[in-house]
């Protein structure tokens, strides 16, 4: 004993390594006003914020932007519970943002290549849409979204984190996040989307809460005025019932008010002004302006206008066909057809329903100058239940659930086709169909001896139809001597009076959709122009209906026609009724090519500009394509000479001063980075290897994974006399701060005297490990840590059922409990 009874002596005037790791970590964390609920808190918001970022589908790989919020969060917050200077973490953040951002943009904006290879991919994404924007047209790849929006939100959690973890007020970060989740919903307004920006404001003052209590316990604890958990629960309590509260209070007061009080001019103006400032950016977000109705998902029994929606680039359906569509028209892939509008809504009058078996004859309505179609569609989508059909269908390869209009007996419409099983991704269907040919003067010369079934329910209104909306029916179609030209000229007023946008606010409280998107907003997608265009017709005694499916797509193939269609080619349009031809479709959404009927392949364009009988000889060259379509095409129609016509064209003045200015900064910042690193190398090197340590420290006290991670570092004497200090831990007993082996091992022995052999044993193991720089054990203990866990767990077991015992004692008698 006297050999370990000096060793005791030397651990005196040092710290033992167990000691001094938990010390360090304990220095390394004080002063920080966290905690695992506020970080859970702070994690939270960021979900929320990133996940609404990513339902608006404005582009492709805007996962990116997500992974780079929450690793800037988690860097940004390790970094901040360590010692290290906020100048010095700053510059190891910098260089840790190259080196993860690059990393991210690699792995999920470029193809599975070499690394090389993936680098010159991505920089030739930036050049191309930089050298786009620079010589002011419009840029056809979102990339520079991407980057922008990666590292705004990179920036954003890494200062959350690290604000978090350093000074407990990420309060910055965390506003300009939410000030980013109301941009988003001012595009996207919708009343189950608001349910973000509630749980937003409401974790938000949850966090505020948090560690308002935290800072608060810590100044009571610093005037030694204790702190109990039930103080704790009051407060978190009255956090949680105050956040509901107000967050209720913002959500409702609002719509409360807008139906009270009459809106002012002020939030128009602000909008309009919104407005022209954005289109600043319209080069730039050119790739993004995609068009927004109806997806497939939607098309059920009934469907809003709603506020639209950016759909993305993916592909959702791929479609040879037999030939183009006739007239040298654009096909359109119907999905379902509805015939019942009222409040907002589209919906499907009384139907019935018939199985067909594959191929079996759906006995379609017979009408005049429909050209038969094949057609082979391969899904795209995971699971298609429905079947998207050119014209009016005859049969599908698929056994099916047709369903039909209650009335029209053999004549009857098919509005809608369920297919069980579902389509899976990557399987094909076919079906054969007939479209119309009808040119315009067959359709000038229909009747209108329309049958009574569809005067029933193709001329529907609602009982509250605004008079303005009868009134510009009358005005438009008055002077119109066919149902056709009635059609035209609607249609033409459309195409010519209403701005076409992507999506748009929501209609006032109180206010009629149309009326308001006719005469006041003025601006809409195709949800908008279509019902628009069947009610006025309607109002005209023109019987039609809205469909609902995607437009024709991207065209691809010679001798066999094929389309790709996607999700941004998803679209509604009006069907009119003409007697002996069946269902004609129009097209007053600016967005889409205008439909020519002339049969002169393109010579007249139903809807262009002003011109007689609403016929034009100039279609929208743009209409119909995806925002990377159009803006290719308006690069590839520009005087440059063939390929690459970016780059013949050159850079704007602008552009080049732009150009020089940033190379400059660049040079210059990698320049004054160059002799800021010469010049405190050996600080930054301490720096890096405190960091190193500190993290580490942070790893060991991980729950579960902790102990691992210090039980790797440790020698077999080491982890031995850990034994000692986690059964001081269990028994609830506390040694002080710098404690020394032989002090730890006298506090245990103390508490259970039949420990004291195995426990000294391990002490001097230790200390001649640890002082006398020695591998071998001096005295065989290898089951001393495991007899000593048995009589600590047996110990613990006994004072937790210690009540339990006296109240038996006390009632029950005495209990042998050997």
């Amino acid at each position: 004993m006297q050999f370990g009874s000096s060793l005791s002596a030397a651990n005196n005037s040092d710290q033992t390594y167990l000691a001094l790791l938990y010390m360090q970590t304990k220095i390394a964390s004080s002063k920080r006003w966290t905690d695992a609920t506020s970080v859970v808190i702070l994690f939270m918001l960021l979900f929320i914020a990133i996940t609404r970022l990513e339902i608006t589908q404005w582009a492709n790989n805007l996962s990116v932007v997500g992974w780079l919020l929450f690793l800037g969060a988690g860097l940004g917050y390790i970094v901040g519970r360590t010692q290290i200077r906020t100048s010095l973490a700053g510059l190891l953040m910098f260089f840790y943002s190259i080196i993860t951002v690059t990393a991210i943009f690699l792995v999920n904006t470029t193809d599975k290549v070499a690394f090389v290879d993936k680098l010159v991919q991505l920089w030739q994404k930036i050049n191309l849409a930089a050298s786009q924007l620079l010589a002011n047209q419009p840029v056809t790849d979102s990339i520079l979204f991407i980057l922008g929006m990666g590292l705004l939100y990179w920036i954003l959690g890494s200062a959350a984190g690290f604000t978090l973890a350093r000074t407990g007020n990420p309060w910055v970060p965390v506003l300009v996040l939410g000030g980013a989740l109301i941009l988003i919903e001012h595009y996207q307004v919708g009343a189950r989307r608001q349910f973000y920006s509630f749980a937003y404001a409401f974790l938000s003052l949850m966090l505020l809460g948090r560690i308002y209590y935290l800072k608060l316990r810590e100044g009571l604890r610093a005037e030694d005025i204790k702190v109990g958990e039930e103080t704790s629960f009051d407060f978190t309590r009255g956090v949680i019932t105050a956040a509901l509260i107000l967050g209720i209070a913002g959500w409702v007061i609002p719509s409360m008010t807008n139906s009270i009080l009459r809106p002012s001019e002020f939030p128009t103006r602000l909008s309009q002004n919104w407005d022209r400032f954005t289109r600043n950016f319209d080069h730039l977000l050119f790739s993004l302006q995609e068009t927004s109705p109806i997806s497939e998902e939607n098309a059920g029994s009934t469907m809003d206008l709603g506020t639209g929606q950016v759909l993305g680039l993916d592909e959702v359906l791929s479609i040879e066909t037999s030939q183009t569509a006739p007239l040298g028209n654009q096909f359109y892939w119907r999905v379902r057809a509805y015939d019942v509008y009222s409040n907002s809504q589209w919906l499907t009058g009384p139907v019935y329903s018939k199985v067909f078996r594959p191929s079996q004859n759906l006995q379609p309505p017979v009408f005049g100058f429909l050209v038969p179609i094949k057609i082979r569609v391969t899904s795209e989508f995971h699971q298609l239940g429905m079947i998207y059909t050119p014209g009016i269908p005859s049969s599908v390869s698929k056994q099916i659930n047709a369903t039909f209009t209650s009335q029209g007996g053999t004549q009857a419409d098919i509005l809608a086709i369920f297919t069980s099983p579902e389509i899976r991704f990557g399987e094909a269907y076919r079906v054969e169909a007939g479209v119309s040919s009808a040119t315009q003067s067959d359709l000038q010369s229909a009747t209108t001896e329309y049958p009574q079934w569809i005067l029933d329910r193709y001329l529907q209104l609602p009982a509250n139809v605004s008079p303005r909306i009868r009134d510009l029916s009358r005005q438009l179609t008055a002077s119109k001597e066919t149902e056709f030209d009635k059609a035209a000229a609607v249609t033409t007023y459309l195409r010519q009076n209403i701005t076409y946008q992507t999506t748009i606010s929501a209609p006032p409280p109180g206010r009629d959709a149309i009326d308001w998107f006719l005469f006041d907003y003025k601006k809409g997608f195709c949800n908008y122009y279509a019902t628009a265009e069947v009610l006025l017709l309607r109002a005209a005694g023109v019987p039609a209906r809205l469909a609902v499916g995607y437009a024709q797509g991207v065209q691809s193939g010679l001798n066999v026609p094929t389309y790709s269609v996607r999700e941004k080619d998803s679209h509604a349009w009006p069907e009119v009724y003409f007697p002996g031809y069946g269902w004609i479709v129009f097209e007053p959404t600016t967005a889409i090519t205008s439909i020519d009927y002339t049969g002169a392949g393109g010579a007249g364009a139903l809807g262009g500009p002003a011109g007689q009988g609403g016929v034009s000889s100039t279609p929208n060259p743009h209409s119909g394509l995806t925002g990377e379509d159009r803006a290719q095409q308006l690069l590839d129609n520009l005087d440059t000479g063939g390929a690459a016509p970016v780059v013949k064209k050159g850079l704007s003045t602008v552009g080049k001063i732009l150009v020089g200015a940033g190379i400059t900064a660049l040079l210059a910042l990698i320049i004054y980075l160059i002799i800021q690193i010469r010049k405190h190398r050996k600080t930054i090197r301490s720096e890096i290897s405190s960091q190193w340590h500190g993290f580490y420290h942070f790893l060991t006290r991980l729950p579960l994974v902790g102990d691992l991670f210090l039980l790797l570092s440790l020698n077999p004497a080491q982890r031995g006399f850990l034994t000692i200090e986690r059964s001081l831990r269990a028994l609830g007993i506390r040694t002080p701060s710098g404690a020394t082996a032989a002090e730890m091992t006298d506090a245990l022995v103390e508490e259970i005297p039949q420990l004291e052999a195995d426990a000294r044993a391990l002490q001097v193991n230790y200390e001649v490990a640890v002082y006398g720089k020695m591998n071998l054990l001096l005295i065989k203990a290898h089951l001393a840590p495991l007899r000593i866990n048995l009589v600590v767990t047996r110990v613990v077991f006994q004072r937790l059922y210690a009540p339990v015992r006296r109240l038996n004692d006390r009632f029950g008698g005495p209990v042998d409990y050997r």
